[in-house]
């Protein structure tokens, strides 16, 4: 698990494994996302990141960028992979 902080900056991450079941997991805190309930399921949160267009692709990298323009790019990944997996990001 990566777990992000508030402010957590410009990250970036290789060898993600967004599948399987040893599968990788991106944590960040409701907080960085104004838009999100608090009560929001961790499917229900990807959704919201998406429909407020937190989620960007570039080169074979996926970028999710905060309420405040934190940023976290994971290599490799693309978006339809990254939100489609179960437990690839988590919310706390």
């Amino acid at each position: 698990m990566v777990a992000f902080g508030p402010q957590f900056g410009h990250d970036q991450l290789s060898g993600f494994a967004a599948a399987g079941p040893a599968h990788d997991t991106l944590s960040f805190s409701r907080s960085d996302f104004a838009y999100l309930a608090s009560s929001a399921t961790a499917a229900a949160g990807v959704q919201a990141l998406l429909s407020h267009g937190a989620f960007s692709e570039s080169g074979g990298a996926t970028t999710i960028t905060d309420s405040f323009g934190d940023t976290a790019t994971v290599a490799g990944i693309d978006i339809a992979t990254l939100t489609q997996s179960s437990g690839a990001i988590a919310f706390r």
